[in-house]
């Protein structure tokens, strides 16, 4: 009897056990990790049991956890299972910095203006910063509870309002799976009612109710009221420009678009001009006939009419006949012409003054159309299309007319079907760009290309597939996509359309100062002469006024920093919040001309006893071991080390590298050479590099990026252990994990590394003992390279498969990409090359 009364205690223990439940709240002004934005990597924050990490960013900012891009958020309890966790974020959805940016491997993530949401059950979760870098302000996370996973109520897009218009309403649940029914009569949902599975069409006042289940478990009730009022109806756009400020107004008739930026929308009819400002839904470009029937509110802004939110009921544009430009002049610029889309001819731009200038006078100027560029350069001559728009003086007394240019091009030259660079900068951050117009290239090294049209100037961030060098033209056709970094705008991953330059043209720097490094030479070209090159990390100009510098586009900097020289280079950007403008050197000649002499070294030691960013040619042999994006490891007689940046050519095991040129920088403690492309190039093949075989606890931080083979170890996704110790695994290059690690031993080929001042092995190539072989390649994890797997990747390019079901094997030259350049490596696996 005691031992039954003894279980039943136990049981009911475990049972109150099971449902107690905890709230433990991360604030990133109080609850701190060890980093901070000088010195980002792997930081952590342990709180009631919980633990909340970053493998690369920083947890000890003012109010800011930050995971920066690719990185990863492990949330780990001790305490019982996870099931809920709010993150809130300081920025929007998909923008920089939101949650959006966010995606999850198990579990439901979704997302909902600044908070993302996960939910599910278990004991620790992983978050990949997939999308751009995530700053976060405060993380909530549940544990316990029930110790079942809960469905999520459903959430209703447009949300519950007031609307003029038809509009069609989705219902989503946050849980992967659940099936959703609704109502529309205002009665509760059972599992009896409606199913959801399209959106629903509403038109009159309505009020939805929907639940989600799945596996017999049922979410709460969640409900919107739609509400639906009569617009007054207006025949075109002079009867709208008369109805009273704040009318609601619905066109009956169709209307051209003349030009579209942003929230900036000019349209016409045969009456009149009409601005549209606010978030359409649709993207229309001159010519396109938005159809009748949309809706907005009658508004005076500038001292002119805008149709402005709410609005709704934008469809499609049709194709239409393109509204032509009006040619004036600057003198021309006035009320009547509000809207209109015109041309200056021959006029000239002062982005400083804000202002545009011909033979008839001057006029103001403004972005609004995205058309306005950056250049500094007050002698070019455009000709300039461009909407007249208006602004109100800072007392809101008096109305001006501006131009808002639309584009830009030499005087005499016929605009192009392609963005410019200034649209381009116009567009939100996360945008997917049109094709550009050809560009031509001021610096190309490390992934860094900034290039330049008659419009402004531009950082190209990311690998194109192209190599490019100063003076190329590269021809129309390539996109990507808009973001920020650093204050500013940088055209990022994924590209399209990068093709080979057509020609070269000649780059004239500007010569400049240390006061000519600020935003408004973002990107530009310069030269700084008669300077005094420092070991601290600044130059001196010709008037003893510091700027900083960074070597990212490997310029060959001099060792004798007694002598005055020419540094050519780009006005480069550094910092999220404080902004600091910099020279990015690509070149250094002697003051006045004269070629720098490069320094001679024996080998990659004797390069590593230079400063730091000194470019100096190794005289003795390099091999390559192993290659995966911009990783590149290499031996130099007895040393091993990392070649990190971007190179054009591709190495296999056993290739020779003659006479390179490099300089050196330093990550995690560990030096690594920095290379200059053109330089490494494959001089012959020779024997394959073979691993040193060591037990794990021989291993030290002084043997960084040496290339090792652990013997008979046990595997799990993130330790290797033999018979001496466990170090931790981190599998950098996505090659296949064993899926029976449980139980077995394998020999693993690895780099060793050191992250956080610990000790790390990046996995290449892993044996199990007495079986097969796991490596790169074998996308289908059949142990074999094949045809097979060169289908799966083009089943994948076509849209016919998913990478995600391949475990990040299909990914198999480690660019992050899936595309022909995977298929290529395939094949050279298959022939053993």
């Amino acid at each position: 009897m005691k031992k039954f009364l003894s279980l039943m205690m136990m049981c009911l223990l475990t049972a109150s056990m099971a449902v107690a439940q905890s709230v433990i709240t991360f604030d990133a002004s109080q609850d701190k990790g060890s980093l901070g934005s000088s010195n980002p990597g792997a930081d952590q924050v342990v709180k009631d049991g919980v633990t909340v990490a970053v493998s690369n960013g920083c947890m000890n900012l003012t109010d800011q956890y930050r995971c920066y891009k690719n990185a990863t958020l492990t949330i780990t309890s001790t305490v019982g299972n996870i099931t809920k966790v709010e993150i809130t974020c300081t920025a929007s959805g998909t923008a920089q910095y939101g949650p959006g940016n966010f995606t999850a491997t198990s579990g439901t993530y979704t997302f909902d203006g600044a908070v993302g949401t996960w939910t599910g059950n278990a004991a620790s979760f992983v978050l990949t910063a997939a999308g751009a870098q995530v700053r976060m302000n405060k993380i909530v996370v549940t544990v316990g509870g029930s110790g079942e996973e809960t469905v999520a109520t459903p959430t209703f897009t447009p949300a519950a309002g007031t609307y003029y218009s038809p509009i069609n309403v989705e219902i989503k649940s946050g849980t992967a799976g659940a099936s959703i029914y609704y109502t529309t009569d205002g009665t509760a949902p059972t599992a009896a009612s409606t199913a959801y599975s399209d959106a629903i069409a509403l038109s009159q006042n309505t009020t939805l109710k929907a639940i989600a289940i799945k596996d017999g478990k049922q979410s709460e009730v969640a409900e919107a009221a739609y509400v639906f009022e009569a617009a007054t109806p207006v025949a075109n756009i002079a009867a709208y420009n008369v109805v009273d400020d704040g009318t609601m107004v619905a066109f009956s008739n169709p209307v051209t678009a003349v030009a579209q930026n942003g929230n900036n929308l000019y349209v016409k009819d045969a009456s009149g001009y009409a601005l549209i400002y606010g978030a359409t839904g649709k993207t229309y470009k001159n010519g396109n006939v938005i159809p009748a029937g949309f809706v907005g509110k009658k508004t005076t802004y500038n001292g002119m009419p805008e149709l402005a939110a709410p609005l709704s009921g934008f469809e499609a544009g049709t194709e239409g006949t393109a509204i032509e430009t009006e040619e004036i002049q600057c003198e021309d610029v006035s009320e009547d012409l509000w809207g209109h889309y015109v041309v200056i001819k021959g006029a000239k731009l002062n982005v400083v003054n804000k202002t545009i200038t011909d033979n008839s006078g001057t006029a103001p100027i403004h972005t609004g159309m995205g058309g306005y560029g950056n250049s500094t350069d007050t002698t070019q001559v455009y000709d300039v299309y461009a909407i007249i728009g208006s602004y109100r003086t800072a007392d809101a007394t008096e109305t001006t007319f501006q131009v808002l240019p639309v584009k830009l091009v030499k005087a005499g030259t016929t605009p192009t079907e392609g963005i410019t660079i200034a649209e381009y900068q116009a567009l939100a951050d996360n945008t997917v760009t049109d094709a550009f117009n050809a560009v031509t290239v001021l610096a190309s090294a490390n992934n860094r290309t900034f290039v330049k049209d008659e419009t402004g100037y531009m950082l190209i961030y990311g690998s194109t597939g192209q190599s490019y060098k100063k003076g190329d033209v590269i021809p129309a056709g390539f996109t990507g996509k808009k973001t920020t970094y650093d204050g500013e705008p940088e055209l990022a991953t994924p590209f399209t359309g990068f093709t080979v330059a057509t020609q070269t043209v000649t780059v004239t720097p500007v010569e400049a100062k240390a006061d000519y490094f600020k935003h408004e030479n973002f990107g530009h070209y310069v030269v700084v002469k008669n300077a005094t090159i420092g070991s601290d990390g600044n130059i001196t100009d010709a008037d003893g006024n510091k700027l900083a510098y960074y070597n990212n586009l490997n310029a060959s900097l001099p060792t004798d920093l007694t002598v005055k020289y020419d540094v050519y280079g780009i006005v480069g950007s550094h910092g999220k919040t404080n902004t600091v403008y910099q020279l990015l050197p690509t070149e250094v000649t002697l003051a006045g001309g004269g070629e720098v002499s490069l320094p001679e070294v024996d080998n990659v030691e004797a390069l590593f006893n230079l400063p730091k960013g000194s470019n100096a040619r190794i005289k003795s042999d390099i091999v390559a071991i192993y290659q995966n994006g911009q990783n590149l490891y290499v031996k130099n007689g007895e040393t091993f080390t990392l070649v990190y940046g971007h190179l054009t050519n591709k190495f296999e095991n056993g290739d020779i590298i003659c006479n390179a040129v490099a300089n050196w920088t330093e990550y995690q403690g560990a030096k690594q050479l920095v290379p200059v492309d053109s330089t490494f190039a494959v001089a012959e093949k020779g024997a394959a590099v073979q691993p040193v075989e060591m037990p794990l606890e021989e291993m030290g931080q002084d043997m960084v990026h040496t290339y090792f083979l652990v013997k008979n170890a046990s595997l799990t996704d993130s330790t290797v252990t033999d018979e001496t110790m466990t170090v931790q695994l981190f599998n950098k290059f996505n090659i296949e994990l064993p899926a029976d690690m449980e139980g077995n031993k394998f020999d693993v080929k690895c780099f060793l590394t050191v992250y956080n001042q610990e000790l790390e092995l990046y996995p290449v190539e892993i044996t199990k003992v007495g079986g097969v072989e796991y490596k790169t390649g074998d996308v289908n994890g059949d142990g074999e390279i094949d045809v097979r797997d060169i289908n799966i990747i083009i089943n994948i390019m076509l849209g016919a498969d998913s990478a995600d079901n391949y475990d990040g094997r299909a990914n198999v030259d480690g660019e992050g990409i899936i595309d022909v350049a995977d298929i290529n490596a395939l094949v050279n696996a298959m022939l053993g090359k």
